[in-house]
C-alpha cells in the first residue's frame, strides 16, 4: 500500500487552511515517482474549468511543471521526491489566483489536492496583458477605464468600433477547422463559463432591439454566430474586463484558444 495524504487548500482573504490526513507508509514500495492528483472548485466546491496549475520546485525554479486542468476540475501529475518542496499554484479567469508553498510527496506516495479558489469578478487573473495604446497586446485587451459605456448598445458594438482585432484577425490566425470558412474567434468565457454554446436563442427583447436600434454594426465574418448573440445581450455598463485569447496565446493550450474572455463588475450577471 503506497502512502496518502490529503489536503485542502483554501484562498479565503489572505490565508491559506490545510487540513490533512496521514495514510500508512509502506517501506517495500519501489521507489516509482510520488503523484499529484488534485481537482480545482470554487469556495462552494463547483468545478472550475480552464484553470493553469503550476508546479514548481522551490530549490530551483527551473524544474517546474505546467498542467491545465480537466473541465472537471481535475488534474494528475507525477513529481520526484527529490524536487521536493515545492508550490503549487492555480490560476483562471475571474478567480483570485492562490499559491500553496512547501509542498512535498515521497516517491511512491499520492498527494491528494482539493484547491478552492476564491471568484473574483474585478481581474483577468489567467493573464496579465500589458501594452501601451495602439500596441498588438492592448488592441487585444479592454477594461471598463478605456470606455465610456453610454456611447455603446452593446458589447458588439463596443468591440467593432473601440477593439475590431478582438473580433478576429485572419493576418494573425487561421480560421478555426469546422468553425467556418473564416471564424477566428468561437467561444466566449463570462467569469469562467462558456456561454456560446449553445447557441443562445433569439429572445423577444433581442427581436424588439434589432427591430429599433439605429446603430448599425458591421459584423465581421470571423466571429461566430454564438459569440455575436452572447455579445449583444451583454451590456457594456456591465463589463469590467474582456480579452482576445488567440491562435498565438501561449498560456491556454489549442481547445482554449481563439476566444473572448470576460468578466464582469461585482453583482452584475449574465442575462
Amino acid at each position: 500500500m503506497t502512502g496518502l495524504t490529503a489536503i485542502a487548500l483554501t484562498l479565503a482573504a489572505s490565508s491559506i487552511a490545510f487540513v490533512p490526513t496521514l495514510g500508512a507508509q509502506d517501506s517495500t514500495s519501489a521507489a516509482a515517482p510520488g503523484v499529484i492528483s488534485g481537482r480545482v472548485t470554487d469556495t462552494l466546491g463547483t468545478a472550475v474549468s480552464n484553470v493553469i496549475v503550476d508546479i514548481v520546485s522551490e530549490g530551483t525554479a527551473a524544474d517546474s511543471i505546467r498542467v491545465q486542468a480537466r473541465d472537471d476540475g481535475s488534474f494528475v501529475v507525477s513529481k520526484d521526491a527529490s524536487h521536493s518542496p515545492f508550490r503549487i499554484s492555480a490560476r483562471a479567469v475571474g478567480f483570485t489566483p492562490l499559491v500553496a508553498h512547501h509542498m512535498k510527496v515521497d516517491d511512491g506516495d499520492t498527494l491528494r489536492v482539493t484547491l478552492r479558489l476564491l471568484r473574483s469578478n474585478v481581474t483577468l487573473s489567467q493573464v496579465n496583458v500589458k501594452g501601451t495604446r495602439g500596441s498588438a497586446l492592448a488592441s487585444r485587451s479592454i477594461t471598463a477605464a478605456d470606455f465610456n459605456p453610454k456611447h455603446y448598445y452593446d458589447a458588439l458594438m463596443l468591440l467593432a468600433n473601440a477593439r475590431p482585432k478582438m473580433l478576429g484577425d485572419l493576418d494573425r490566425c487561421p480560421p478555426v477547422p469546422g468553425a467556418g470558412d473564416s471564424v477566428v474567434v468561437d467561444k466566449i468565457f463570462i467569469n469562467g463559463v462558456r456561454r456560446d454554446v449553445p447557441i443562445p436563442p433569439k429572445s423577444k427583447l433581442d427581436t424588439q432591439k434589432t427591430a429599433m436600434d439605429f446603430h448599425v454594426v458591421k459584423v465581421p465574418n470571423t466571429v461566430s454566430e454564438g459569440v455575436v448573440q452572447v455579445l449583444e445581450r451583454l451590456m457594456p455598463g456591465d463589463i469590467a474586463e474582456m480579452r482576445l485569447v488567440d491562435c498565438q496565446s501561449s498560456d491556454f493550450d489549442a481547445t482554449r484558444r481563439n476566444a473572448l474572455y470576460v468578466v464582469l463588475k461585482p453583482g452584475k450577471k449574465y442575462r
